[in-house]
Formats: structure tokens, C-alpha cells, sequence
């Protein structure tokens, strides 16, 4: 009697393992990307703004609008630029505006904004006031300001959720190693040295923004 309930037991614990680990809800948001501000010898008492360059599958259309998923803002607000950019040179991988700047300008979201986004459309706050209208890959999200940003999409002018990836990256990201302090590396990332801090990073990579697209599908899901 105990070793057949001792296997029902077992049974059960491992139904419920794989219940937890091999469903993913696609209306839930994945990881997040923890934006710390960061202040440098030359900026003094200036913040660093931090900067994302993403590479947009556009298919043949423009982009028409970006939404961002925001978990919380830590203080009243943050200013977030969205552009086209290039890079200065071949030989160069500093990021730069090129022109086409999102509502001519930063579109600054409060505090209050991501509250009642949380509750209205779990989170998702749309970006631009009007229509973009992008008909470029390269796009640039400039962030000034501290905030846990969860997820990022791009739509275009059918309505479509585009695929995206990103292509660079000029962020604080802090770091744990083995019987070290945290330390933090402020510099330009290159995809895939992103991908290689992913597991030792306290906070700051920014490729959570891509994790679980699907979760905007169901913004306004009841």
C-alpha cells in the first residue's frame, strides 16, 4: 500500500512539473529589462541615456506604430526618442540619429500613465501620438530616465506585429562573477555579446524586449 501511494505521489508531483515548465502562457510577459540610470565622470551629475538599436522586419511595409510594455517607472517619468539611425562610419559602430524622429521629439510617459496602463491594457502603451509611417529596418529607441520596460513591439500600417531583433546596444549592464562585486559595463553591445551576459547579469540587457511577442495580442483581452 505505502509504495503504490508513494507512486501515485510521484505521478503527481511530476504531472505538475510539467504542467509549470512546458506551458507557456503567450499572454503573460516574459522577462523584463531593468533600466538603471548610470552617471559617468564626463556627464557629472547628468544620467546617461541609454540607447537600443533594433533591426525591424518590415516585409515590403512601414512601420506604423511601437508600443512598449512597462512594468513600472521609478520617479515621474521617462523620455523615450524612437528614430532611424546608421552608424558613423564602416569602421564604426557608435549609434546615431539619421533623421525620421518619431512625434518630432521625445514622448515622455509618467509614472501615472503605466498605472493605468497596468490596469486597462496590461501595461501596453502606445508610443507615438501619430502615425509613423517608417520605411526603414534600422530603428533607435533612445531612454532617458529609470524604468523596468517589459516588452517592445512594432506594428505596420496593416496592423501587423512585426518581427524584430536587436542589433546592437549601448547600455549599463551590471554584472556578478565568481567571488566579485557587481560591477557595470557601460558600452556599446554588439547582439551577441548581449546574449553571452544574459545568465551573469544582475540587470540591464536589453533582449528581454523580444521575448514573448505574443503577449501583445491580448492588450485588451478581458
Amino acid at each position: 500500500m505505502k509504495r503504490f501511494l508513494s507512486f501515485i505521489l510521484c505521478v503527481i508531483m511530476l504531472a505538475s512539473a510539467l504542467t509549470l515548465t512546458g506551458c507557456k502562457d503567450k499572454n503573460a510577459v516574459g522577462e523584463a529589462w531593468e533600466v538603471k540610470a548610470y552617471v559617468t565622470d564626463q556627464t557629472q551629475s547628468a544620467t546617461v541615456a541609454q540607447k537600443v538599436g533594433f533591426k525591424v522586419n518590415r516585409n515590403s511595409s512601414s512601420i506604423k506604430d511601437v508600443w512598449i510594455n512597462i512594468q513600472e517607472i521609478d520617479g515621474e517619468n521617462i523620455k523615450l526618442t524612437f528614430c532611424k539611425y546608421k552608424t558613423n562610419s564602416e569602421m564604426s559602430t557608435e549609434l546615431y540619429e539619421n533623421g525620421s524622429v518619431m512625434d518630432n521629439g521625445p514622448r515622455v510617459i509618467t509614472a501615472q500613465q503605466v498605472k493605468d496602463a497596468n490596469k486597462s491594457t496590461k501595461g501596453w502603451i502606445k508610443v507615438n501620438a501619430s502615425d509613423w509611417n517608417l520605411s526603414n529596418d534600422s530603428v533607435l529607441m533612445i531612454i532617458d530616465g529609470k524604468a523596468i520596460i517589459r516588452e517592445i513591439v512594432f506594428v505596420n500600417t496593416k496592423g501587423e506585429r512585426l518581427s524584430a531583433s536587436i542589433n546592437k546596444a549601448y547600455v549599463a549592464v551590471v554584472v556578478k562573477e565568481k567571488g566579485q562585486d557587481k560591477k557595470t559595463l557601460l558600452k556599446e553591445f554588439s547582439s551577441s555579446e548581449l546574449e553571452a551576459y544574459t545568465e551573469t547579469a544582475v540587470y540591464g540587457i536589453p533582449n528581454f524586449l523580444l521575448d514573448n511577442q505574443e503577449a501583445f495580442d491580448s492588450k485588451d483581452a478581458k
